[in-house]
């Protein structure tokens, strides 16, 4: 595995150097910069990228969460607050973690470890280049280059391949945080599309395999802006 370069954004002093002492107990962790606010990360993270927050909720001026949320290309994040209220809004951000201050270095070392089976695991699928899809009872091994799109049906979504069609109980925005980084873009409240399968562009709308499917006023700088548009 290689070295997880970590952002820590903390206002408190000691709860920096909590943090400190224990990411320093892991030898793929790295601290490349530490912020007292939201600001000062997002200054940072404009010129550079980081593969993990260690992020307060609690901020000066804002919350944490916003501070994520509103970041164009979010990398991981584990949340930490003193509040347990607050412990939705990191299922909410698919945060690697919650940690209730005043934590333990052995709570630490589970959000930690947690964080590297995912990044395994995703290194994993990249490598074999598929998505794992149940539907029903049986559970589907797909290619990524197969998906043409993926279409929102209320609680379920339909993912139209090259070789059928699949209903899955899902919904567009854990798929949409699933697909990230494979090509995919959400154009549609109701469609996520393949940019590599996109024939043209007319209007409001892109040809995917023969068929038009509908882009949103909201998402239309999704599809501009896509790299494997250009």
């Amino acid at each position: 595995m290689s070295v997880i370069k970590c952002m820590i954004v903390e206002d408190e002093p000691f709860a920096r150097k909590v943090l400190q002492n224990y990411i320093h107990q892991f030898e793929h962790l790295e601290i490349v910069m530490e912020a007292e606010s939201s600001e000062q990360a997002r200054d940072y993270l404009n010129l550079h990228s980081v593969d993990l927050i260690f992020l307060d909720i609690n901020l000066p001026g804002t919350d944490g969460v916003a501070f994520y949320r509103s970041l164009k290309n979010p990398p991981k994040v584990i949340l930490t607050t003193a509040y347990p209220e607050f412990a939705v809004d990191g299922f909410d951000i698919h945060a690697v973690d919650f940690l209730l201050k005043p934590f333990s270095y052995d709570r630490f070392a589970s959000a930690v470890n947690k964080l590297f089976r995912e990044i395994k695991q995703s290194e994993t699928f990249k490598a074999e280049d598929v998505i794992f899809f149940k539907s029903s009872k049986r559970i589907y091994r797909v290619k990524y280059e197969s998906i043409y799109y993926i279409e929102g049906l209320g609680d379920y979504v339909s993912v139209q391949t090259m070789d059928n069609k699949i209903i899955v109980h899902e919904t567009m925005k854990d798929l949409e945080f699933q697909l990230r980084g494979y090509g995919f873009e959400r154009i549609h409240k109701s469609f996520i599309v393949n940019s590599k399968h996109i024939e043209y562009i007319e209007g409001n709308q892109v040809s995917v395999n023969g068929r038009l499917v509908p882009v949103g006023k909201a998402y239309r700088h999704n599809i501009l802006s896509s790299d494997n548009m250009l």
